[in-house]
């Protein structure tokens, strides 16, 4: 009987130390990646977030949708000046596509406080009052918000959804609910047949997802060097 080369002791420490180096590197590049985004914003950036979100610029040339009638955040990171002014824009696609002024609006930015603030807070149902006051209309996906700064010179461009609830404040008509399809159950189960599950919907991964891959394989590794070692010691025996 040929005896093995690797010993059980062996197996465990080397089990051990891709378990424990697998977990180390994978925490490690989750919690780069958290940093990546926020310590890579310039500055005199601008950008926009739904109230109470400290979210990031978006990445590239994504444009960040605002839903749920939620007010828009926007935010400056270490801008040069304390004040100034932006227009609000409605970028109307019918029927001259051309940019339509709505109105014009201040900010503000404290350079006692930290680099990344909110310096200003639009009203996003009043903006949508005099968007349809002005009788434009959103495209299918919402209403296409543009910021345009002078000083910084930038421009912001956002999609704020046309999912405000109507107010109602008494002697009008009130709209009747609408009323909720009912959802046809799936077919009975046959015996015999299978049913496969639906497939899962594909993540666009970023850079950081490469290192934290590669701990979870340190970690199976580990986990398997550990197994094999169990193996060799009841061979011992």
């Amino acid at each position: 009987m040929v005896r093995p080369t690797v010993s059980p002791i062996q197996a465990r420490v080397l089990g051990a130390v891709l378990g424990v180096t697998g977990f180390a590197f994978a925490s490690f590049s989750g919690l780069a990646a958290g940093h990546v985004s926020a310590d890579s914003i310039g500055d005199n950036k601008v950008w926009v977030t739904p109230d109470g979100s400290d979210k990031g610029p978006p990445q590239g040339d994504a444009v960040r949708v605002i839903s749920d009638c939620k007010n828009v955040d926007v935010w400056g990171n270490d801008l040069h000046n304390k004040s100034g002014d932006f227009t609000i824009f409605f970028d109307n696609h019918e029927p001259s596509g051309d940019d339509e002024k709505v109105e014009e609006k201040s900010w503000e930015f404290d350079k006692d406080k930290k680099d990344q603030q909110v310096i200003a807070t639009i009203d996003s149902r009043e903006l949508i009052s005099k968007l349809k006051d002005e009788g434009f209309h959103p495209a299918d996906d919402g209403w296409h918000i543009d910021l345009k700064f002078s000083d910084p010179d930038r421009q912001v461009e956002f999609i704020l959804k046309n999912d405000c609830e109507e107010e109602h404040h008494g002697g009008g008509e009130v709209t009747p609910p609408v009323p909720v399809q009912q959802q046809t159950p799936p077919p009975p189960v046959v015996k015999g047949t299978t049913t496969q599950a639906p497939k899962a919907a594909v993540v666009p991964q970023t850079g950081a997802d490469a290192p934290f891959v590669t701990g979870l394989m340190l970690m199976s590794a580990g986990s398997g060097a550990l197994g094999f070692a169990r193996r060799l010691r009841r061979r011992g025996r």
